[in-house]
């Protein structure tokens, strides 16, 4: 069984796993991200 942390998106609730990152996690909760081929790499600077 896996842990469960509540994080919150645009207001909004959200139980997601612990191991999961803020990207990961706002997947799990539904949305969709698009970026270039660079993101999930870590190298894109999207996100930075």
């Amino acid at each position: 069984m896996e842990n469960m942390v509540d994080v919150y998106l645009f207001g909004k609730k959200y139980s997601v796993p612990d191991n999961l990152t803020i990207m990961r996690a706002m997947e799990y909760a539904g949305y969709q991200l698009v970026r270039g081929c660079g993101c999930r790499n870590g190298f894109c600077g999207a996100c930075a």
